[in-house]
């Protein structure tokens, strides 16, 4: 298969880089195009210091103006260059709708699948960014939905596309239980996530007034009321990237917060902590209880109060903790949630449509 993997790319190797990875390791040929690099990264800088920048950054934020005809330009002959039989866009912002309409008739070989990480039906976003998005989606052949919520809502936009869900993943090479532990990460509970204005700070900051031993990793959490206190008690509290792995093998229960930005059941550490062998402790949903059982592959916390119950419970429990984890990481094997199990996904619907 000739294959374009097609995303912004900035920064995270999480999302198309890991798709071209696990692809190429098949023997397939990928290709990747990003957008991201046509803004010379002014388009994420924080200081505004010459029209350049200001120009940049407000055709990315709008998805109009040269640069980004220069980009769709750029991606109908790559995709003429390449003569793909599968274009994967992974969370499109930036190709238009005329843009895959002429691709749609100009290669019709290629079948084209559209992929988002994010809930683009949420009301968190604002009505321009998903612009792109939604106006392309008609020339796609297959939608893979993230979440379940959103299934229902593609297929309300136009029914004729077929829907499935597309778990996000874990990379085994990344997320992976480790014998050489550094005694600077050492903790008895850990949280790695954003902050997120729906309680979460509160749960934490619970955990912390009952003397349980925290740390806490992510971004924007200066955003919180209670930052200054859990700065103080579980920080620096600062995102961690290289370390990350080696932060939830040397913590004893790892927690699991869920975006209701996003309307989120699961997310992606609900794979990558139980591919580390450390016990994880989620806020619960039917879907997650339907993925690990509950006090036997993983456990899960509704209140602030049954966390802080679970907390104290499973840090008493050595071993029952440790036999939870374990399962939770033969279940994470059996039912398959690596990046390779995902292309396996993409690759066997690609040949059903073909086979049509």
């Amino acid at each position: 298969m000739r294959i374009i993997i097609a995303e912004d790319g900035y920064v995270s190797h999480i999302y198309g880089k890991a798709l071209v990875e696990g692809f190429s390791s098949k023997g397939h040929d990928v290709y990747h195009f990003k957008w991201f690099e046509y803004f010379e990264g002014r388009q994420y800088k924080k200081e505004i210091r010459s029209f350049k920048d200001l120009f940049y950054k407000v055709q990315n934020k709008f998805r109009y103006g040269p640069v980004v005809n220069r980009i769709n330009n750029d991606f109908v002959n790559f995709v003429s260059e390449v003569e793909p039989d599968l274009i994967f866009l992974y969370r499109n912002t930036h190709l238009t709708a005329t843009t895959m309409s002429f691709i749609k008739k100009s290669h019709s070989k290629a079948k084209i699948f559209y992929y988002n990480n994010d809930d683009p039906f949420s009301k968190s976003y604002p009505k321009y960014f998903w612009r792109l998005f939604f106006s392309s989606l008609k020339y796609c052949d297959h939608i893979f939905s993230y979440r379940f919520v959103n299934i229902n809502e593609y297929k309300s936009l136009n029914p004729s596309i077929p829907v499935t869900l597309l778990r996000s993943y874990y990379l085994k090479d990344e997320s992976s239980s480790v014998s050489s532990l550094e005694k600077k990460y050492s903790s008895d509970v850990v949280f790695i996530g954003h902050f997120e204005n729906d309680g979460r700070d509160e749960y934490l900051k619970t955990l912390v007034e009952n003397g349980i031993n925290l740390r806490i990793y992510g971004p924007e959490w200066h955003n919180s009321r209670h930052f200054t206190f859990l700065n103080k008690n579980c920080g620096p509290i600062r995102p961690i990237f290289t370390d990350y792995n080696l932060v939830l093998n040397s913590s004893k229960i790892a927690l699991v917060f869920l975006s209701k930005r996003n309307r989120d059941t699961y997310t992606r550490r609900n794979f990558e902590i139980p591919a580390t062998k450390t016990f994880m402790l989620s806020e619960r949903t039917s879907d997650l209880e339907n993925l690990f059982i509950p006090e036997v592959e993983a456990s899960f916390f509704s209140s602030k109060q049954e966390l802080l119950e679970k907390v104290t419970y499973y840090l008493q429990n050595d071993g029952l903790r440790t036999k939870v984890a374990l399962r939770g990481y033969k279940r994470l094997l059996v039912d398959g949630h690596e990046v390779l199990n995902r292309c396996d996904q993409i690759l066997k619907k690609l040949n059903l449509i073909n086979d049509k």
